[in-house]
């Protein structure tokens, strides 16, 4: 027998926000370790797309706000985990991808 697998990454719709219609699970994993990973390599994958060299940091995140989505791991959480919240990821990654940008920000 299968072990069932516990923990989905559901992706909400950033451009239809608050639109439960809109949202889908992206994928299922038997570990919650496992989904954050999965919902990481998202949120790297998108900003790989969209980062121009003169992207500041805010830019880049009104673009990641507006039309991409967010991971969110729908399960439960052991209690020995870090909470996986990806605006606070999102908000690291954009920092370090614009670090050396020509930008003023």
């Amino acid at each position: 027998m299968q072990p069932k697998e516990r923990f989905e990454v559901v992706m909400l719709d950033n451009f239809h926000f608050m639109d439960e219609g809109e949202d889908y699970v992206a994928k299922r994993f038997d570990t919650y370790d496992e989904a954050v990973s999965y919902s990481k390599g998202i949120i790297d994958s998108e900003f790989l797309n969209m980062v121009k060299p003169d992207d500041t940091a805010e830019t880049l995140l009104r673009k990641w706000s507006g039309f991409s989505e967010t991971p969110f791991v729908r399960g439960p959480k052991p209690a020995t985990a870090d909470d996986f919240r990806a605006t606070e990821y999102v908000k690291s990654r954009v920092v370090v991808l614009t670090q050396n940008s020509s930008g003023n920000g």
